[in-house]
């Protein structure tokens, strides 16, 4: 008999990321929950990023809103750093989420 078994047919159609996985992440209401913002470990680059890239995520997306926009805050370094210690690691920012409505000032900080 030729047939595949089950296995080896999902073999030859598995994709090239059969081997990705999902995780996902509360950050959760903070000390701040009045004002309804999320409360991110800080530094990220030692208290937030590290956990993820133990666990192997190497692209993680990151989509909190910012009250700053545009300005290279301590955030913004704590992600350039792990980066830099981390160059396969890719962590992705929401360009902003007001869109049109605030032009180029809707794009916050780490986006």
């Amino acid at each position: 008999d030729t047939r595949l078994s089950g296995t080896e047919y999902a073999q030859l159609f598995r994709g090239t990321a059969y081997n990705a996985r999902v995780a996902f992440t509360d950050i959760g209401i903070g000390s701040q929950g009045a004002q309804g913002m999320y409360s991110v470990p800080l530094p990220l680059n030692t208290a937030y990023f590290p956990w993820f890239y133990a666990n192997g995520a190497r692209v993680q997306s990151d989509s909190w809103g910012s009250m700053s926009s545009g300005t290279y805050s301590s955030s913004s370094q704590d992600i350039d750093q792990f980066v830099w210690d981390n160059p396969d690691f890719l962590p992705i920012f929401a360009a902003g989420n007001e869109g049109e409505s605030n032009g180029v000032s809707s794009i916050t900080t780490q986006g």
